[in-house]
């Protein structure tokens, strides 16, 4: 069962006490009398009194005390589907299923009209992974109330789960001669037609959401990638160039089509689209990122290297997205990769004035202020680094490093004593530190630690 369905499931199973609140207990005793024996007076202010004492101790998170009076009321009327409604929602709270899914098939026997009862039966049944049941609660409540998609919905689920898809297109079939065409009923056939290898009647179900609603660009984006995924690239290309027509600035068709051109080998009309996809801020970055690193950065050049493409597009994302620290990181990472060490660093400083917590960022920034022995610049960097992560053993390592080489020995012990515990699972690293330790204690002739930690 679904988060959402399970949610749903769960505040069915807890309507009982806003319904009793909102309508009265007066109404639940009522609605059920005519089943069993005519209440005296006397009988009926005990079936009310037990019941709002249930409803209490309910409230109050004292079960098994509300389980006693909701079966007190039982005792009253053997057939008052409130409390066997209620009970049922105290067996799901301690996941007594059994007993749960009796009281409800009690309580719906009684009350056949309460939709609430057999929708919270119908989950039950669901989530106890009885589906065939489950599924023919739906088909009586879709009897009762034949306007009400959303038991379609669940039925077809069902069958789904099941495994019996054709039931299931059955389903969906009549609600979309009831209901018209949709995107989830549409959208739900073709990826049983394409499950099923067919892939003709999924672009005819495709085609219908066209036709309901031929200004919406994502459908034809849907269209296209079906004809791809047929052979027919024709066909996606004409498609893909319709979406254009309809919406030229659309990052999503701009990608789309960029993403064609690269499959399709057509490398200048890629360069073209893709440039001008990346220069368009409405496409997230986080989309360019996943192609620029996939698909461009690392394609058709040597191990080691960067597709200088790559530059051009890093940089449209910086332009269109400047106070994202992403671009900033990629292109530092690129400049990286070549090599480009002062230009790497130059970029990632810009990343983390953009967002100081990315751990990788600043991981990278380190060793390259240590290849090129910019012990300054380490010093201050690796102290901002510690604060903002005073578990990670680097930063401490960094900074005593960095106070090393400036000869301030004293701040290089307090980063290495500070640092050295955090090492996990490393016991090079943690040795490196306690070396360099010793290396700190000797420059200040405190030969007797230094000799500790050799």
């Amino acid at each position: 069962m679904s988060i959402h369905r399970l949610l749903l499931f769960v505040l069915l199973m807890l309507a009982g006490v806003s319904c009793a609140k909102r309508n009265g207990l007066r109404q639940s005793v009522a609605a059920d009398k005519p089943r069993g024996p005519v209440l005296s007076e006397n009988q009926e202010i005990q079936l009310k009194s037990a019941f709002m004492e249930a409803h209490r101790q309910k409230m109050q998170g004292n079960h098994d005390e509300a389980r006693k009076h909701f079966e007190a009321c039982l005792g009253i009327v053997p057939q008052h589907a409130a409390s066997l409604y209620e009970l049922a929602s105290l067996d799901v709270q301690r996941s007594d299923y059994r007993s749960a899914i009796e009281n409800l098939q009690k309580a719906t026997a009684i009350d056949r009209n309460n939709k609430w009862y057999s929708l919270s039966l119908a989950m039950l049944f669901e989530n106890t992974k009885q589906y065939d049941k489950s599924a023919d609660v739906y088909l009586k409540l879709i009897k009762n109330e034949p306007g009400e998609a959303a038991y379609y919905e669940s039925l077809a689920n069902m069958y789904i789960l099941q495994g019996d898809i054709k039931k299931a297109l059955k389903v969906y079939d009549e609600m979309e001669s009831r209901f018209g065409v949709s995107e989830m009923v549409n959208t739900q056939k073709q990826r049983i037609y394409m499950s099923l290898g067919k892939t003709d009647e999924a672009i005819e179900e495709a085609k219908k959401l066209i036709e309901a609603a031929p200004g919406t660009a994502r459908y034809y984006n849907n269209l296209a990638d079906l004809y791809n995924k047929s052979g027919n690239t024709a066909m996606a290309v004409k498609t893909y160039e319709k979406l254009l027509e309809i919406d030229p600035e659309n990052s999503s068709v701009q990608l789309s089509m960029a993403v064609y051109y690269l499959e399709a080998g057509e490398k200048e009309k890629a360069r073209k689209t893709i440039k001008t996809a990346f220069e368009n801020p409405e496409l997230d970055i986080e989309t360019k990122a996943r192609l620029l690193l996939n698909n461009i950065a690392y394609k058709d050049v040597p191990k080691g290297s960067v597709n200088p493409f790559a530059f051009e597009l890093a940089q449209a994302m910086i332009d269109a997205h400047p106070n994202d620290y992403r671009g900033f990181a990629i292109k530092g990472d690129f400049h990286a990769q070549l090599n480009q060490k002062d230009t790497a660093i130059d970029l990632y400083v810009e990343s983390i004035e953009r967002d100081n917590n990315q751990f990788a960022v600043w991981n990278q920034l380190m060793f390259l202020y240590t290849d090129l022995e910019r012990w300054d610049e380490l010093q201050s960097k690796s102290s901002t680094a510690m604060t903002l992560f005073p578990t990670q053993a680097l930063f401490y390592y960094m900074n005593g490093l960095a106070n090393a080489q400036k000869e301030a020995y004293r701040e290089a012990i307090d980063a290495y004593i500070g640092g050295v515990d955090y090492v996990v699972d490393n016991p090079a690293f943690k040795e490196q530190f306690y070396i360099n330790l010793a290396d700190a204690y000797h420059n200040i002739k405190e030969h007797e630690k230094s000799d500790m930690y050799f």
